[in-house]
């Protein structure tokens, strides 16, 4: 899986692409970001809010503002819905790290 990595405070930017069998078309992606899988997400990001879908890739964007104070080593996961059913991605490496004064 896709290692997500930047310095706190900056915009983060990321690309997942996903096998050509999945169709983003009838999916709705949440990417999740947590300490541990079992923990409660530290953010979320959804199409509109930190996704875009865009030639059937996800692009990922985390605001400045959102990273801020979060320096550390996550985890991040994607699930997509159509509706009824969930399939889950592998989960993979979000760093922040710590700003460097300058």
């Amino acid at each position: 899986m896709t290692q997500i990595q930047f310095f706190e405070g900056t915009t983060g930017t990321a690309v997942i692409t996903l096998p050509s069998s999945v169709d983003l078309a009838t999916l709705t992606p949440t990417l999740h970001v947590r300490t541990k899988v079992s923990d409660v997400a530290l953010f979320t990001l959804t199409v509109g809010s930190g996704l875009t879908i865009l030639d059937g890739k996800i692009f990922v964007r985390v605001s400045p503002e959102q990273s801020t104070g979060k320096a550390g080593n996550y985890l991040w996961q994607l699930k997509l819905t159509d509706g009824s059913d969930v399939y889950v991605s592998e989960v993979g490496k979000w760093i922040i790290e710590k700003a460097v004064a300058r």
